[in-house]
């Protein structure tokens, strides 16, 4: 096998390998901003301002060209302005002046806008004003259903809305009560691939590799046959690294621990609510001991429940027990981290309904990601229990000695 084939076949297991054992991460869910420097420090990098200014004002628009090769489509006419810091109703936009923003201006209550290629957006955000110079009740509304809503008033600036997560198709801006409003200082930033596309890529690129591999042995029918062996081991090889692969990439995406199991990781899409994978049904025969650990960005501090009880908070400390057996390196590190916020409780036996929540998670970085797990009891091996009975029957002989002398 040459060296591009062995990089190629090499290359693809690795990125699949790589994406089947990721926990559910950052934006497989959607979450909503208020303020930009909440969902600068959530997006992912590069952030992107959208650019209007080579476009005159007055100008009518349909849409607009986003970073990234995409195009914005608005349900009606748009128009093109420049914020004039003279005007008294429209001179409040964040940073106006010096850095008065271009807005597009529209007219009625509702403006919904698509986003084309659809379902590659994964952050976007605009700032809204009403035109007249009162309070407004403004709304963003997502594809999914979500929504953010503020009260805007016409004299104190414009205020942030945005989102991070999911892929959404298009959004629906409303003012209502509103006869115009506008939206200015549009930002976007790229979308990060999610754990399943990547699985994707590593399956393509694998499958690719292995169909030129065949092609070369077609081709290279000798050669093949010298190195049969060599073939047919890298063969069964590669199939039962993927196999193992495959394995790993389902137990990491179970989010619930299991007994036994080691770490599973979990994400926090929002402060105060239910993680991803919550609640996490559990059922022991035996007390068994919980653990939970904050991961990826330190800071963060869970609040676990069973049912409606809080029974858990974790801190910022050493963990509270030994290192345990090696399971995930990433979960494995932050354990030993005393900067991350880690906690431990004992589950008597029956059942038990968990609920993990993040205390404040925008203040670090929403989503948040964690990993818990679930141990049996260490029970004495039977050379300790032997030293026990020993110890118990020396200190009965001594004991009946003792008594006899007395």
């Amino acid at each position: 096998m040459g060296w591009l084939g062995k990089t190629a076949v090499v290359g693809g297991f690795f990125t699949l390998l790589f994406a089947l054992t990721l926990p559910t991460q950052a934006f497989a869910l959607t979450a909503l901003y208020g303020d930009y420097a909440s969902w600068s420090a959530a997006a992912p990098t590069p952030q992107a301002p959208v650019d209007l200014s080579g476009i005159a004002d007055g100008t009518l628009l349909t849409s607009i060209s986003l970073p990234f090769a995409e195009t914005l489509t608005f349900d009606q006419t748009v128009t093109k302005l420049s914020v004039d810091p003279t005007r008294v109703n429209r001179k409040t936009w964040s940073g106006c002046p010096p850095t008065c923003p271009d807005v597009l201006m529209t007219s009625g209550e509702t403006l919904t806008a698509t986003f084309s290629p659809t379902g590659l957006v994964g952050a976007f955000g605009f700032e809204m004003e009403p035109y007249f110079p009162t309070d407004f009740s403004m709304t963003l509304h997502l594809t999914d259903g979500t929504s953010l809503t503020q009260t805007v008033p016409g004299l104190a600036g414009a205020e942030f809305f945005g989102w991070v997560g999911g892929s959404v198709v298009d959004f629906t801006a409303t003012c209502t009560g509103c006869s115009s409003f506008a939206l200015g200082k549009l930002v976007k930033a790229e979308a990060v691939p999610e754990p399943g596309t990547l699985g994707l890529l590593g399956t393509g690129l694998t499958g690719l590799s292995l169909t030129w591999l065949r092609r070369r042995k077609v081709l290279n029918a000798a050669h093949v046959l010298t190195n049969y062996v060599g073939g047919k081991e890298m063969k069964k090889f590669l199939m039962a690294m993927i196999a193992v692969g495959m394995v790993l990439g389902v137990a990491t995406a179970n989010a619930a621990p299991v007994l036994g199991g080691g770490w599973a990781g979990d994400n926090v899409y929002a402060s105060l609510t239910d993680s991803f994978g919550s609640p996490y049904a559990i059922t022991l025969v035996d007390p068994a001991l919980f653990s939970i650990t904050d991961a990826f960005f330190p800071g963060d501090i869970f609040q676990v429940y069973d049912g409606d009880t809080p029974i858990l908070l974790t801190a910022i400390d050493p963990a509270p027990n030994d290192p345990f057996p090696p399971s995930d390196s990433i979960a494995d590190a932050a354990w030993a981290d005393p900067t991350y916020s880690h906690g431990q409780i004992m589950l008597a036996a029956g059942t038990h309904s968990l609920r993990v929540q993040d205390l404040d998670c925008v203040s670090f970085g929403c989503p948040a990601g964690f990993y818990t797990r679930l141990d049996a009891l260490a029970v004495p091996e039977p050379g300790t229990l032997l030293l026990l009975a020993s110890g118990f029957l020396v200190g009965g002989g001594f004991a009946r000695r003792f008594r006899r002398e007395v």
